[in-house]
């Protein structure tokens, strides 16, 4: 969904299109097209640009939304998750690896090793500057969205391979959705309170 509320997007494998309506009035509506194998997409959320990534498909595309064109194909293999971050600054992607992309000109601006998961799932925090990501599709990994600098792994107990990454609206904790159907519950308020007192923090708010 747009920032505003106004445009939500869904995928739709059958017609390899992002389906684009207008929420309050869904007789308003247009398709993105072609995106083989398509299974994931992202508003930016001022309502600009619109990403899709694939489920064992390749690569990611870049929509611009009001000209409703295709203005990108990032060189991404693989399936993809996608997501941008609340300033619609960056766009993250996460496939065997994860990569971070300037919005706009769309160069690459870090990325992460290669893994032996199919994708890797991220989230920007709600101030934009944290990127949670996924390490081996079993670790969260913390890192500082700007310069990929990693500031922290988060690593459960037997977990199991994570899907999906969510920051509360607040940013004191972290969700992670486990394959199994678990969810790990990350309090990232007290779990600097306890670095602090070990001198092991990061220096952020």
């Amino acid at each position: 969904m747009t920032g505003d509320g106004r445009w939500v997007a869904a995928a739709n494998p059958p017609q390899a299109c992002v389906a684009v309506y207008e929420v309050t009035n869904p007789i308003n509506r247009f398709p993105l097209t072609n995106h083989q194998f398509i299974q994931h997409v992202a508003f930016s959320p001022d309502g600009r640009w619109l990403a899709s990534g694939t489920w064992k498909g390749r690569g990611v595309k870049i929509w611009e939304v009001a000209a409703r064109r295709l203005v990108r194909e990032l060189p991404v293999e693989g399936s993809a998750i996608v997501t941008f971050s609340p300033d619609s600054r960056r766009l993250a992607s996460g496939s065997r690896r994860y990569q971070v992309w300037e919005v706009g000109s769309w160069r690459e601006l870090y990325r992460g090793p290669d893994s032996a998961a199919e994708s890797q799932a991220a989230a920007f925090s709600p101030d934009g500057h944290l990127l949670a990501v996924t390490r081996d599709g079993r670790v969260v990994q913390l890192l500082e969205a700007a310069t990929g600098r990693v500031l922290a792994d988060l690593e459960a107990p037997d977990a199991a391979p994570i899907s999906c990454l969510r920051f509360t609206p607040d940013g004191a904790s972290l969700l992670a959705l486990e394959w199994t159907r678990g969810i790990q519950v990350w309090d990232l308020r007290r779990l600097r309170a306890e670095l602090a007192a070990l001198n092991l923090d990061w220096d952020a708010p």
